[in-house]
């Protein structure tokens, strides 16, 4: 229909803003402005062909919608740093290999939805410090010797008092395999 305005022709729907007496007062090709959820401290892959990974934004740039971000809302919501290498467990990457939706080619699709079911241990002080430590850690440099201390932290704060083994291993090997057989289809 050659009559039909380019914004209609759109596959979803238009940004056009009204105000209350029915007056425009956003185009629809205008971005509404950026919230939070825009400019987050965290960001993670909404779709992950290999291990899901979470990224800090140190530069507050924009994140698109590929994305799940994170940012606090509480001034006592726990520290980025911290909460950067808690997803970074092996805790946090089996739970998602556990809930979260494998697409047709083997990705792993992870959702908002999917990150705010995950089962989180219960930090004390102590363990939001260490983990805030690992997490700057990640920020300069990631290899094993990095993951397996944020999988002792976390396993350690899993484990009750005087309790062993601490189930970190088998959540690492859980995921490793969850991953090979989803990158096998």
């Amino acid at each position: 229909d050659p009559t039909k305005l380019f914004p209609r022709l759109a596959a979803v729907a238009p940004n056009v803003r009204i105000d209350r007496s029915g007056r425009q007062i956003g185009f629809w090709y205008q971005l509404p402005e950026l919230a939070p959820r825009h400019r987050p401290v965290l960001f993670i892959g909404r779709v992950c062909g290999g291990q899901p990974t979470t990224y800090a934004n140190s530069a507050a740039a924009v994140i698109d919608a590929n994305f799940s971000t994170l940012w606090p809302t509480e001034p006592d919501a726990l520290p980025a740093d911290a909460l950067l290498a808690l997803l970074h467990s092996s805790w946090v990457w089996a739970n998602l290999e556990a809930i979260c939706t494998v697409l047709g080619g083997g990705a792993l699709k992870v959702e908002a939805t999917d990150l705010r079911r995950l089962a989180l241990p219960d930090l004390t002080a102590g363990d939001i410090k260490r983990l805030a430590s690992l997490g700057r850690d990640l920020l300069t440099r990631r290899g094993r010797d990095v993951a397996t201390a944020i999988d002792d932290a976390v396993g350690y704060a899993l484990t009750p008092d005087g309790a062993t083994p601490r189930p970190v291993p088998g959540l690492r090997a859980f995921a490793e395999q969850a991953l090979s057989h989803r990158s096998r289809h």
